[in-house]
């Protein structure tokens, strides 16, 4: 009997979750209070597309062109996370055009209308407290656009500290470990295949020795005791008095803010830590359908359920811009078995407190609430979480029965170019950004569907906890 499609996805996901996430006794729990917005379908989202992170604004050959790109993936990345767990089509449209509220949107509003914990700081603290967030941030001067003359507009913009951007790039080194760690053993420990078992019998030393030299190379070049104590110490302060640190978080937020003439819209800069990610060592994932016994009761997201039905679905259409309606059925997934490269890059946003937004030192004045902390949150909830990586593959092969069926609609899909996803990952056709539309080739071969470039398949998202949560003790608000 054929593998329904959406156990195959559900267990495909589950077999990503776990990659991911889990842990033992060798390599902690990578989840925290976290959980995954997967994308439907997937976004493509080339090395050339990226020229900001790697190069900064102005490395790139044409100024307007890389500003395009960072307002792009800005609009993208900082999306309101979808308690459901899907991105879809239309949110990401919606995203592009800037129709909706966006990650910024929300952090202007608290700071704009918050009451803050008032108890004067001493001198003293206020010099600790002014040299912890130094370790975090700081300010050079760059462009944010140019005149009617197309020259250059330099100010002073916020960024990562070079301690912070270390950090983030030894954390990055930390997770790729962890997950080509735990992929091996999650495989092995299945019994996905017998190359699997015997992989691990023989390599489990490498993946485990690869694991702890990334976390002490965190601690030691990455500053990690040293970011997360600064850290820790601006949220224990921000409980007394954040009066001080708002008018800094203010300021960052200001400057953090850029403009692109060619689409009369401003944006906060967003990137990715490192920005040269796709010169790193990626992780093989694969999958088969005979793996979806061991996986299919997995977690999706980060709670039980997850995705919806037709996610697991195949979806076919002329255009997969997020504006032209696709169809979806079941199809023959006999014999289904996948592979690609994968890896998890951290998100950077200087201008962004998560700290702040956390504590219990502010609170809003008119009662209004980002999350009710609930888990799931409400759907009523402003801001139930926040993007924190992106999840992105490449090189993707895939294989089932109904891709050498010559009378199928997918099979006919692809080769005339047309739009084929399958759950987060798209297999073919084109996808329109706000600066234009991404070519997506995919190859269909005797053995194969082989998907060339690199795509975004979901985000990692940490949940709010309940925002605001005043600490009633605190006397005096400002």
């Amino acid at each position: 009997m054929a593998t329904n499609n959406e156990d195959l996805m559900r267990a495909l996901l589950g077999k990503l979750y776990q990659t991911l996430t889990a842990g033992d006794s060798n390599t902690p729990v990578n989840a925290g209070d976290d959980f995954f917005a997967w994308c439907s379908p997937g976004i493509p989202w080339e090395e050339e597309d990226l020229e900001f992170a790697y190069k900064g604004v102005l490395g790139g050959q044409d100024i307007n062109e890389v500003l395009d790109e960072a307002q792009d993936f800005a609009n993208l990345v900082n999306f309101i996370p979808d308690v459901s767990g899907i991105y879809d089509g239309e949110q990401q449209a919606t995203a592009f055009k800037q129709d909706g509220t966006l990650l910024w949107d929300v952090y202007d509003e608290v700071l704009l209308m918050s009451q803050v914990a008032s108890y004067p700081l001493t001198d003293s603290e206020k010099r600790k407290l002014e040299n912890a967030q130094k370790l975090l941030t700081t300010t050079e001067r760059q462009i944010v656009g140019v005149d009617d003359n197309f020259e250059p507009i330099y100010e002073e913009v916020t960024v990562d500290s070079p301690m912070l951007e270390a950090y983030m790039e030894k954390m990055q080194g930390y997770d790729e470990a962890f997950i080509g760690y735990n992929n091996a053993r999650i495989s092995a420990l299945n019994s996905d295949s017998r190359e699997d078992v015997q992989s691990w019998a023989l390599n489990s030393s490498v993946y485990r020795r690869r694991v702890s030299t990334a976390y002490k190379t965190w601690v030691s070049r990455g500053f990690k005791n040293t970011i997360e104590a600064a850290q820790n110490h601006i949220e224990q302060i921000t409980q007394r008095d954040a009066t001080f640190l708002k008018d800094r978080w203010q300021e960052l937020f200001r400057n953090a803010k850029m403009e692109n003439p060619r689409s009369g819209s401003s944006f906060y800069f967003t990137s990715l830590i490192p920005g040269d990610f796709t010169q790193k060592r990626w992780t093989e994932f694969s999958f088969a359908e005979n793996n979806v016994s061991s996986y299919g009761k997995s977690k999706v997201n980060g709670w039980s359920g997850g995705a919806s039905v037709s996610f697991g679905l195949f979806g076919a259409g002329a255009s997969t811009s997020g504006q032209t309606k696709e169809t979806k059925h079941q199809i023959d997934v006999s014999n289904f078995k996948m592979k690609c490269e994968l890896i998890e890059v951290p998100i950077s946003r200087p201008w962004l407190s998560p700290s702040f937004l956390k504590s219990k030192g502010w609170r809003f004045r008119n009662n209004d609430f980002l999350s009710d902390g609930k888990r799931p949150p409400s759907k009523d909830s402003k801001l139930p979480a926040y993007t924190t990586s992106v999840i992105f593959v490449r090189n993707l092969e895939v294989d089932f029965d109904e891709l050498h069926q010559a009378g199928s609609t997918y099979t006919k899909t692809i080769k005339a170019g047309g739009g084929v996803r399958f759950g987060p990952f798209r297999l073919g056709g084109s996808y329109t950004r706000r600066v234009g539309e991404r070519k997506f080739e995919s190859k269909p071969t005797v053995e194969e569907l082989r998907v060339s470039g690199m795509q975004i398949i979901g985000f990692r998202c940490a949940l709010l906890p309940k925002a605001p949560n005043p600490d009633p003790s605190i006397p005096d608000w400002t």
